[in-house]
């Protein structure tokens, strides 16, 4: 079944609908610093944007907070370190990635990258500025596993493991017009809908995770 993916509309007047869906890094130990827009993060109703680090590289995970949609991760392309040496931004260079589900409970992240599988000029993509502007979009044409409504993301260091929240269901349909259902991978492993109160699921190691690093 066909879906309408639900639009970022502005809010008041005059607003542009791609000035929405983005997230902003404010640095509260200083009143003067200029809100920086983390473009690389992609452009959807984030739910979350939860940052660590994994082998020197920053890590921030997010989910698009609505029915049927996806668990996103951005991994600098250097260690943080050797970016700030060279006086760049490791919030500036990276891939952004989106997680495909099996339904044993592995799974694996697919980069969201320009050129690569069906993001290409042939299918419509103009460059990689278009994949993070249409984000969800791009995430649907790679082929991922939509969810039901994921929340809040956590890196429990003392555990390993990623942890993610799913805030209880809306209603019955969404989730299964996307494909969160019962039957779907993500409902095999009880991630989809159904559960009104909502519930929390975690990533592990490798053989039953998405990372291969021993954090994750």
């Amino acid at each position: 079944m066909a879906h309408r993916r639900r639009p970022l509309r502005p809010r008041g007047r005059g607003g542009r609908p791609k000035d929405q869906g983005w997230i902003t890094e404010l640095d509260p130990q200083d009143p003067a610093s200029v809100p920086v827009k983390r473009t690389v993060l992609g452009r959807f109703w984030h739910g979350a944007a939860t940052v660590t680090e994994v082998n020197g590289r920053v890590v921030v995970y997010s989910t698009d907070a609505e029915d049927g949609e996806y668990l996103y991760k951005y991994v600098s392309a250097r260690p943080w370190r050797t970016l700030r040496a060279q006086g760049e931004d490791p919030l500036d260079h990276g891939t952004l990635s989106v997680a495909l589900f099996g339904a044993n409970g592995s799974g694996r992240w697919l980069p969201l990258v320009f050129g690569s599988g069906p993001l290409t000029a042939g299918n419509g993509w103009r460059d990689q500025a278009d994949v993070l502007v249409r984000a969800g979009l791009a995430a649907d044409a790679v082929g991922t596993t939509p969810l039901a409504r994921p929340e809040r993301v956590a890196v429990p260091r003392y555990r390993g493991g990623v942890s993610r929240r799913r805030q209880r269901d809306r209603g019955p349909g969404l989730h299964r017009t996307r494909g969160a259902g019962a039957g779907s991978p993500a409902g095999r492993l009880g991630w989809g809908g159904g559960r009104r109160a909502g519930h929390r699921c975690r990533t592990l190691r490798p053989g039953r995770a998405l990372d291969r690093d021993r954090r994750h």
